[in-house]
């Protein structure tokens, strides 16, 4: 039988109004574009991206 230990959990912390910002404004290609778009909604809406992810899919 083969153990992996586990690593110690470090707290999450929000990001902050200025690191939206120059996500929203980063120069990306349309794929990852979207992608951010995803994520920055998720952020501002309090989902979890995988679950926005899922209805984007759909």
């Amino acid at each position: 039988m083969c153990h992996f230990p586990r690593g110690k959990c470090k707290e999450r912390h929000p990001l902050t109004e200025n690191e939206l910002k120059r996500l929203r404004e980063a120069d990306l290609p349309e794929k990852e574009a979207k992608a951010r778009d995803l994520f920055i909604f998720a952020a501002y809406t309090g989902l979890a991206y995988c679950d926005v992810m899922e209805q984007v899919q759909r």
